[in-house]
């Protein structure tokens, strides 16, 4: 594995523009947090789970960490927008500078973002909030079969515990907002 390291110089930096600066420094923490949670969801599973319980567990846990990931990248869109898109010193300046494949993906993602992503409706209904306005909760637990077990494993030891039938739900909401239907298909 390749890695360079940069020093950044602290006087060119503070002599920077500080939206610039400050635009800088928060690409780079929201970069950071988007490729942690790659890595974790990358790692979750490479075998076959021993069992029932070790696949709720990691599947429930990756769900999680999507969900996250997911709302990391919404707000990676806004910290954009709002610091890059609608500074137009800063738009002008470094828009110019991009390559025509970076110009495309860029009005790629103002396409996406502007008709209403389906990351942000997951990040709004289900990924950063617990309000639940939709009522996707109940809707969910309405939609399971009677035959899905509904688990929760407890344990003594912090961290251990893994509410399964939680997870199982915040899943079915996501697969209300991926169709639109509000339906799933009952196993």
């Amino acid at each position: 594995m390749d890695v360079n390291r940069v020093e950044l110089d602290r006087k060119k930096l503070a002599a920077m523009p500080e939206a610039q600066r400050v635009l800088l420094l928060l690409l780079a923490h929201a970069s950071n947090e988007i490729t942690v949670l790659i890595k974790l969801i990358l790692m979750m599973r490479k075998d076959d789970p021993p069992s029932q319980i070790h696949d709720h567990v990691e599947t429930g846990q990756m769900f999680i960490l999507i969900r996250r990931l997911i709302g990391k990248l919404h707000e990676a869109w806004d910290l954009f927008i709002k610091r890059c898109q609608k500074n137009p010193a800063i738009a002008k300046k470094y828009r110019r500078r991009l390559s025509p494949d970076a110009n495309t993906a860029l009005n790629s993602l103002k396409h996406h973002f502007g008709r209403g992503s389906p990351l942000s409706a997951i990040r709004n209904k289900i990924s950063f909030h617990y309000s639940d306005k939709g009522n996707l909760t109940e809707k969910s637990f309405q939609q399971l079969a009677e035959s899905e077990p509904l688990l929760f494993y407890l344990s003594k030891t912090v961290g251990n515990s893994f509410y399964h039938a939680g997870e199982l739900v915040r899943s079915i909401n996501y697969h209300q907002l991926e169709d639109g239907s509000g339906s799933r298909s009952k196993r």
